[in-house]
């Protein structure tokens, strides 16, 4: 279990300290606002020139490092499943899996 949590702490602490790419778009320097459509002679609207078209190849990485840490998330979960699972069974008859029946109604609500 903690080998999991291990992991995911290790893969959001690298998601935390990888620098973000600039804006795909440009920002407006009066409204702060990205420009997204620019206004031709004509009076029609079109899609802006991106500032920095390498910005839509780069969200790979930071997919990646997430998806890492929702898998060491997942194996910590599976093995405290594991654990409450060999609890339930030191319990007594009469009120065995009542441990387990808790813990999953506290987790999904």
């Amino acid at each position: 279990m903690m080998i999991g949590w291990a992991f995911c702490a290790i893969m959001l602490v690298i998601l935390f300290m990888t620098p973000l790419p600039a804006p795909y778009w440009c920002i407006d320097e009066e409204t702060g606002d990205y420009i997204k459509k620019k206004t031709l002679p004509d009076g029609s609207h079109h899609a802006a020139d991106p500032c920095h078209a390498e910005a839509a190849e780069m969200g790979g990485k930071y997919s990646i490092l997430m998806m890492l840490a929702a898998l060491g998330y997942v194996i910590a979960d599976v093995a405290a499943d594991g654990l409450l699972t060999e609890y339930a069974k030191a319990e007594p008859l009469e009120t065995r899996g009542s441990t387990q029946t808790t813990a999953y109604l506290t987790r999904s609500v």
